[in-house]
């Protein structure tokens, strides 16, 4: 999964070098430069794997994904207000962006795992989830980019895209474990 995160960091920072008008310095091209090489690495060496199906709680996963979307719905709402400065606005929004990021790529691996028992798996709580997650980080992500500085804005969004991974990995584990039985 961190190598998503360090793709989304390459595609952002050329996105907001090219597009959106911010000037990258040599330290930050220069990391840039090395999570490309990093990401290159992996793709050479990684070889095929075969997918390991998790079995969660899938009222906690939907505990925790709920109460993750609400956080990132609301970090957009608290921008929106004129309160903030643009550049506080901008991370804000980075930071929303990033925890709607999350919801969706566990949202979308939920239904990935779920088409596996045929087409019927597609309909789920998880259908409404993943769409409404991407376009909300979407145009939180493009807006945090216009408004705040462009490297932090990016930082914050790939940082806080751990926190769905981390706490639905945590709370389906804690059910898990709690839920198995002893010899």
């Amino acid at each position: 999964m961190q190598a998503v995160l360090s793709g989304g960091l390459v595609f952002l920072a050329v996105l907001a070098e090219r597009y959106f008008g911010f000037r990258l310095g040599r330290r930050q091209w220069g990391g840039v430069l090395i999570t490309a090489a990093g990401l290159a690495v992996i793709a050479v060496t990684g070889g095929s794997h075969t997918s390991t199906l998790r079995h969660y709680s899938l009222a906690a996963l939907i505990a925790v994904e709920c109460g993750v979307f609400a956080l990132g719905a609301g970090l957009i709402r608290i921008s929106m207000r004129g309160a903030l400065g643009p550049s506080a606005q901008g991370l804000l929004l980075g930071v929303a962006a990033g925890v709607l990021f999350g919801v969706s790529d566990i949202a979308l691996k939920y239904l990935t795992e779920a088409l596996h028992g045929g087409v019927r798996g597609i309909i789920s709580e998880w259908t409404l989830a993943a769409p409404a997650a991407s376009v909300l980080s979407f145009y939180a992500s493009a807006r945090g980019l216009q408004l705040g500085p462009g490297v932090a804005v990016i930082a914050f969004t790939s940082g806080a895209a751990n926190l769905p991974r981390s706490s639905a990995a945590s709370s389906s584990s804690a059910t898990r474990l709690g839920s198995e039985r002893r010899p």
